[in-house]
């Protein structure tokens, strides 16, 4: 958990195809700014620039769309999706998401009527301190979650949103399925991720490294720990990967 945001860590390769995918619905749309992509309550990707966006809207997102759909917590810390819960509001397809701005992947079949109602009741949100203001085009798929913000200098209508949803449906269906088995493996493991956690208020320090026989630990990891420690001091005087006790 880093400033209040719950992660679900990718390796290399689901990263840079979920990264690759937000460029490529980009091409084919310039009126994309940034995504954010969720697995239950987890943030797995981001495209925005500042932090404070980050977080602010990954809140949003498990308040207003995650939590309403899951049930209380399971025995593992996780929660778990509810049945389906009809709302009176919205067009029978939608029922399953008890607000009727969050999006199936299904649109091509919607009447453009109905499809037009909706459009009118996509939030705007502001971002970049104010000085941007977006569309927040949230699809739901089982447990995957996937905001888009679309500048609302173009206007958002549905003819635009069924392409939209056509052109991200067989992408966004395989990164559920890559994610779902990532996470069934974590579950599988005694220790699926390793974690080093330091608290510069009170010198706190806990991880999951095991002592005596010390950690390998790739150049890449080597830097990213520097590059926090740089952060945290301002700098690397008498610092060295052996006092991290880092063996390469």
């Amino acid at each position: 958990i880093l400033g209040g945001v719950r992660f679900f860590p990718v390796d290399r390769l689901t990263f840079l195809s979920l990264q690759s995918f937000h460029h490529l619905v980009h091409h084919d749309f310039n009126s994309l700014h940034a995504g954010l992509c969720l697995y239950d309550d987890l943030l797995v990707w981001s495209s925005l620039s500042q932090q404070s966006d980050t977080s602010t809207l990954y809140q949003y997102l498990i308040n207003q769309v995650v939590l309403p759909l899951t049930s209380p917590e399971s025995d593992d810390g996780r929660p778990r999706a509810l049945p389906p819960a009809k709302d009176p509001d919205s067009p029978p397809i939608f029922a399953p998401y008890n607000k009727v701005w969050i999006l199936p992947l299904a649109l091509s079949s919607i009447p453009q009527h109905q499809l037009s109602a909706v459009v009118s009741r996509i939030p705007i949100v502001h971002i970049e301190k104010g000085t941007q203001r977006c569309h927040l085009i949230v699809f739901r798929h089982d447990r995957l979650t996937w905001a888009f913000l679309l500048k609302d200098s173009e206007p958002l209508e549905a003819p635009f949103l069924s392409h939209f949803a056509g052109f991200i449906n067989n992408q966004v269906r395989a990164f559920e399925q890559t994610l779902t088995t990532l996470d069934s493996r974590s579950l599988h493991t005694n220790e699926p991720y390793r974690y080093l956690y330091f608290n510069h208020m009170n010198l706190a320090l806990k991880d999951s490294l095991k002592s005596g026989k010390g950690v390998r630990i790739s150049h890449e990891i080597a830097s990213i720990l520097m590059e926090m420690h740089v952060t945290l001091t301002g700098g690397t005087e008498g610092v060295s990967g052996q006092d991290m006790g880092i063996v390469t």
